[in-house]
Order: C-alpha cells, then sequence, then structure tokens
C-alpha cells in the first residue's frame, strides 16, 4: 500500500472480517443486481420484437403515439414560451 502521509489507526481482527464479509455482499448483490438487469432486458426486447412481428400495425401506432409524446411536450413548452 502506497503511503499517503496520513496515519491509519490499526483495524482490529473483529472489524477487519465484518468489513471482509461486508465486502463479499456487496459484491453478491452486484453480481445479482446485473444479472437481474440482464434477464429483464433480455424480457423486453424479446417482448418488443414478439409484439413486432405478431402485430406489426399496432407496434407502428405504439411508436408513432411514442413519439407524438415528446411532439406535444415541445409544442406545449413553444406555447408556454411565447
Amino acid at each position: 500500500m502506497p503511503d499517503s502521509g496520513v496515519a491509519v489507526p490499526p483495524v482490529p481482527d473483529r472489524c477487519a472480517q465484518w468489513h471482509s464479509e461486508y465486502l463479499w455482499v456487496e459484491v453478491e448483490e452486484a453480481w445479482m443486481s446485473k444479472w437481474i438487469k440482464t434477464i429483464l432486458t433480455v424480457l423486453v426486447v424479446g417482448f418488443c420484437l414478439y409484439y413486432l412481428f405478431s402485430r406489426p400495425e399496432a407496434a407502428a401506432s405504439a411508436v408513432k403515439t411514442f413519439f407524438g409524446a415528446f411532439d406535444s411536450i415541445g409544442r406545449f413548452f413553444v406555447e408556454l414560451s411565447r
């Protein structure tokens, strides 16, 4: 460990043990959250592809509605600024 010029008190053994257990829990939680995010992403993309191929007209309508909301928000702020 490089010397930073700051005096660090020694860590008691029980604190070091707790700290290492806490770090293990953090690593395990990070791995689990990454795993869950990956699964949810795959499910969302899979649903979008299924919806696109099973009902293309409805999918096109949903996309138009989604982007139409941004157009409405833009018009709102333009009118608000006048």
